[in-house]
Formats: structure tokens, C-alpha cells, sequence
């Protein structure tokens, strides 16, 4: 693309799509009482969270237990 358009050298990541307040505030509520690190990243849990899911989503087959 042109100037304003993606790169050819964008990293992977480029298309995240951030956390809306909606997913973070439980986070956010379980960090101030101590069950989530106070460094850890909230956007970042929640899109390992959302992985999960859409894994568990587009995998249906697979047993949670062996």
C-alpha cells in the first residue's frame, strides 16, 4: 500500500485488537484484591483468554481432559 497503508515489515501483532473496560473491570477488581499480580498486563490477559476460547471454539472435538 501507499504511505499510510500497512508496511510489508508490520509485526504480527499489528491487527490486536485491544480490551474494551467491559472485559477489563473484573480484572481490574480482581487485581486491586490481590488474586491477579499488580504488574501484569490486563490487556494481555484478556487476549489470552479470548484465545483460549476461540480455540475451544473452533476445536470443538478436542476432550478438556485426556
Amino acid at each position: 500500500m501507499g504511505r499510510d497503508g500497512p508496511s510489508r515489515g508490520a509485526p504480527a501483532l499489528a491487527g490486536h485488537v485491544h480490551a474494551v473496560g467491559d472485559e477489563i473491570a473484573p480484572l481490574e477488581a480482581a487485581q486491586e484484591h490481590g488474586q491477579i499480580r499488580g504488574d501484569a498486563d490486563l490487556g494481555t490477559v484478556v487476549d489470552l483468554i479470548r484465545g483460549a476460547c476461540c480455540i475451544r471454539l473452533l476445536l470443538p472435538y478436542l476432550t478438556v481432559t485426556q
